[in-house]
């Protein structure tokens, strides 16, 4: 072969090589394109089931207030001389030795041991002053518990609101974009407003895969649209009843869920109830939270609520609680 055939394979094989180069780049791209698609697909699921299973966790643990009511107070803390008696025995027990006698060790021994004592003093006054801020900080909560189980006892307003402004804890829910304002009334009555916002929270596309691997965007027919923001509305206002619950010993609390609705009468979006239920706790405990619907576990308590696959909520009233 010449060099003009040498040359030509040359650029035949260069050809073939920027071609096969360009294959694998296109199969990377389709590769990573539909492993795209895949965690698009998975994420959408999974905020999906975040926001109609809001209802399955809780963020507090139950309160005890009447094991509090019983619990014992504080015993205040007694000086001890532990450290400062352990060097005075070492210091008592000591016998120099021919070493310390021919390097003259002795008396600088015994300084350190006598040291010892006073450091010892020092360090059991210490651990009194740091036992007795433990007791002040223990006898504090003690008094602020008794305190406030008493006044919970008897469902005082401002008790129950104290509580829920210090130890109440609904981050998951204001983190998907709900917000929460509360009433208390003396005897024991508790009463959630929960603003939703569904239309900013309910996706209203629909994700999916399609048979090749691809990703699928499709507008969410209005009909599953509504069942999903029922579904989210539901869980998060049991969500909000099981916190309450585990904070302040009451019956049951209501929980009115609001959001903008059209006013036909002035054609203006208003703020308005959509569902309103008085969560009864005996009743609430003993459902199976992993495994309910939320939308139809309403029907465990007293509620209000409008809802058609079709329209979506209408405005309702607040329920009136039990006397």
């Amino acid at each position: 072969m010449g060099w003009k055939g040498t040359l030509r394979s040359v650029a035949a094989a260069s050809r073939r090589a920027q071609r096969e180069g360009e294959r694998r780049q296109k199969l990377a791209a389709k590769l990573q394109q539909l492993e795209d698609a895949k965690n698009d697909v998975d994420n959408y699921e999974t905020y999906i089931r975040e926001i109609t299973s809001l209802h399955k966790r809780v963020c507090v643990k139950p309160i005890d207030w009447s094991g509090l009511k019983k619990q014992s107070k504080p015993i205040p803390p007694v000086r001890t001389s532990e450290n400062e008696e352990k060097a005075r025995l070492k210091l008592e027990s000591f016998r120099p030795n021919l070493f310390h006698r021919l390097f003259g060790l002795e008396k600088k021994r015994r300084e350190n041991l006598e040291k010892n004592v006073q450091t010892g003093r020092q360090r059991d006054q210490d651990n009194l002053l740091a036992d007795q801020k433990d007791f002040e900080k223990a006898l504090a909560k003690y008094e602020k518990d008794l305190d406030h189980a008493k006044k919970l006892e008897v469902g005082d307003a401002k008790t129950m609101a104290s509580i829920i402004k210090n130890y109440g804890k609904f981050s998951d829910i204001e983190h998907i974009g709900t917000n929460l304002s509360f009433r208390f009334e003396d005897g024991g009555k508790v009463f959630v407003d929960l603003n939703v916002h569904g239309e900013e929270i309910v996706p209203d596309e629909k994700y999916s895969l399609r048979q090749s691997g691809a990703l699928s965007a499709k507008k969410m027919p209005k009909g599953e649209f509504n069942l999903l923001y029922q579904d989210y509305v539901c869980s998060a206002m049991i969500r909000v009843a099981r916190e309450v619950l585990n904070l302040i010993p009451v019956t049951g609390v209501v929980v009115n869920a609001t959001d903008q609705l059209l006013n036909p009468a002035t054609g203006h979006l208003e703020k308005q109830n959509i569902a309103s239920v008085y969560f009864v706790g005996a009743t609430l405990t003993k459902l199976n939270l992993q495994s309910i619907d939320p939308s139809d576990a309403m029907t465990n308590f007293l509620h209000k609520m409008s809802f058609k696959k079709t329209t979506g909520f209408q405005p309702v009233e607040e329920v009136i609680v039990p006397h």
